[in-house]
């Protein structure tokens, strides 16, 4: 018999976590749901962790794979499901019993072709902080759905707070070359060719906050520069009537990099600093459709740098003071 929900759980090296992830699904309160484990080459203990799950929950399926990335295991993951609606869990969250449940009955009761919700942030420390959960309930269209999605205020670009109709995957080739921003670059995918979406501002997904190290300075680089990527990918995909908050969204993030890298003494930064300065040159004229504060940032990096550099110094050290302050 077809589940109602595929659940999806790319796993690589999460065996600390791992555990707590699998029992939050288990214990759904929607009850008819599979749950697609996709093992992407792990070399800790998470396959032993799945097998055990799957033995003592026949809803496990467990896909083994040579370690490709995450979307190549959603990608994995999607080929193996038969529900008719898609979810995704990263395997080092959780979520809260009843946010399938909800995020089905929304998607039914409006006939919206992608049902979603809100997150809370968790810290290394304890300390929770939820996006917004105002309860509110947005029905949006085709253009308001990617919008929302660009404007990134409520709505978070993660794809494991989304329920999908399994029909919006035919024939949507997701490149496993994107790797950074890739949540971004799919719900735009996703959110384009659905006619319809129902948000409501609940905080059914628990997004643990790990602590990342940064030590390999060309990675970093390449992140940025994947994110730059997706983002201007995204502009050139826009409709038409988004096409403006499409540019504005690109722009705004070169602007942001700039910002970021400028305190940087990394060579490989320094270097990318430059490429980015370029790029804003020949963006000059649309500097404009920015922000206020965008357009002073814009234009320092532009005519004078080391300004700009003190500035985000300062900024960054302010931003400190009120995390550690909160």
């Amino acid at each position: 018999m077809t589940p109602r929900v595929s659940i999806i759980i790319p796993v690589y090296n999460t065996g600390e976590y791992l555990p707590e992830c699998l029992q939050s699904v288990c214990n759904q309160t929607l009850q008819d749901i599979e749950i697609i484990c996709v093992n992407d080459g792990s070399t800790d203990n998470s396959p032993e962790i799945l097998k055990d799950f799957a033995t003592r929950d026949k809803r496990i399926r467990v896909v083994d794979q040579p370690n490709g990335g995450q979307i190549a295991a959603r990608n994995s993951g999607i080929h193996a499901s038969s529900g008719q609606w898609l979810g995704f869990v990263d395997s080092d969250d959780t979520i809260i019993p009843e946010m399938f449940q909800r995020l089905l009955k929304n998607g039914e009761k409006y006939h919206a072709d992608i049902s979603h919700c809100g997150l809370t942030f968790c810290y290394p420390d304890g300390h929770t902080v939820p996006h917004y959960d105002t309860h509110i309930i947005k029905q949006q269209d085709h253009d308001t759905g990617l919008l929302d999605l660009l404007d990134g205020t409520q709505i978070e670009p993660s794809m494991c707070s989304k329920l999908y109709r399994r029909e919006l995957f035919n024939d949507l080739h997701i490149t496993a070359r994107i790797q950074h921003n890739e949540d971004l670059y799919c719900n735009f995918l996703l959110f384009n060719k659905s006619n319809t979406a129902i948000y409501e501002d609940f905080c059914g997904y628990l997004y643990r906050q790990r602590p990342y190290s940064d030590t390999a300075n060309a990675q970093s680089t390449e992140r940025l520069r994947g994110i730059l990527t997706v983002r201007h990918d995204i502009l050139k995909m826009s409709p038409p009537a988004i096409h403006d908050a499409a540019y504005r969204f690109w722009l705004s993030t070169l602007v942001n990099t700039l910002n970021q890298i400028s305190v940087s003494t990394d060579p490989h930064k320094q270097a990318f600093y430059e490429e980015c300065q370029l790029l804003l040159r020949t963006e000059r004229d649309n500097i404009p459709r920015l922000s206020s504060k965008q357009q002073i940032a814009a234009r320092l990096h532009l005519h004078a740098p080391r300004i700009a550099r003190f500035c985000y110094q300062i900024y960054g050290k302010f931003s400190l003071y009120r995390y550690e302050h909160r």
